[in-house]
């Protein structure tokens, strides 16, 4: 009996110790049990702990939250798989907000009538991204509303977290009023590539850019775009960031619509601006957009990335 319980010993031992088959537990099971099997001893946490770490370093993300309040390698851990939210929002007001209190979905109304060419803007500030690929897609619901909903989905240079505490009734990126403020945060990864935010337009089927660094964006018409969608009916915008390649590509109601922008380097974080212009309508939510991380899709981005001049 005695000799059964040491080689059952010694072969949960092998498995638990095996990075490999780690791994594979670590990504298969709740995070909560991967916790209680850290801390029934200290040799099985450095081994879990050092596991997932080498899962983070594979993933190539990086956080932009309070690490401080991680305790442990799997709490960093955990936030790889946690769902993307906005959590920083420029224009919060009435007219612009979290629906039904969920962080990943955020609608802007202009229903009292007024200020109609307002710009809302929301930012997944906790997931900064500085290498390898990530897909997200973004679902865009104005189809209770008769006018229209502008909608740019994309991505931003991570900015300080003090913008989200101030007030503004009207915020997209592409204002020259904050440009100078936005270079001033600057940073050494940010020096292999001058776009420093780029957005798709579906409503115009357009690929807007700028580095801040003068008073114009640059906006294209975007050859792989849908030309004149107001998406006033369901529809989803899915974007696919490799920082391998340096690329920004689109993908239409899950229809790949090939590489919108190249020469992307440094940290980036998704972003969504809103100009919703229902007049008719007092639904808080009656337009909104949600953001999903999904697998990275199947099919290969070739092609179809041009700009006209």
């Amino acid at each position: 009996m005695v000799g059964t319980r040491s080689s059952s010993r010694i072969a949960i031992e092998s498995v638990l110790f095996n990075n490999d088959i780690l791994t594979k537990i670590i990504s298969l099971v709740e995070l909560k049990d991967v916790f209680n099997l850290s801390i029934a001893s200290k040799k099985y946490q450095n081994k879990v702990d050092e596991v997932a770490q080498g899962m983070l370093l594979a993933s190539h993300t990086k956080y932009g939250g309070d690490m401080s309040k991680v305790s442990s390698v799997l709490e960093e851990l955990k936030l790889l798989s946690a769902p993307l939210e906005f959590d920083m929002m420029l224009g919060r007001n009435a007219r612009f907000g979290y629906v039904s209190g969920n962080r990943s979905k955020v609608y802007s109304t202009n229903s009292d009538g007024t200020h109609i060419w307002d710009l809302k803007t929301a930012i997944c500030r906790n997931h900064i991204m500085t290498s390898g690929k990530h897909y997200a897609v973004f679902s865009l619901d104005g189809n209770v509303c008769y006018d229209m909903f502008y909608v740019w989905a994309g991505i931003v240079r991570p900015i300080d977290r003090a913008w989200g505490e101030r007030s503004f009734e009207d915020f997209g990126f592409w204002d020259e009023w904050w440009h100078d403020d936005f270079l001033k945060e600057k940073t050494n990864d940010w020096e292999h590539s001058n776009v420093h935010y780029c957005h798709y337009s579906p409503f115009q089927g357009k690929c807007q850019w700028g580095d801040w660094d003068g008073a114009e964006m640059d906006e294209k018409q975007w050859v792989g775009g849908v030309r004149g969608h107001s998406f006033l009916d369901n529809g989803q915008v899915g974007l696919l960031l490799d920082l391998d390649e340096g690329t920004l590509s689109v993908y239409i109601n899950g229809e790949s619509k090939g590489v919108m922008k190249e020469n992307l380097s440094g940290p980036y974080c998704w972003t969504v601006t809103l100009r919703a212009m229902c007049s008719m309508h007092t639904t808080p939510n009656a337009q909104h957009v949600g953001i999903e991380r999904l697998p990275l899709p199947s099919t290969s981005v070739t092609g179809g990335g041009q700009l006209e001049d």
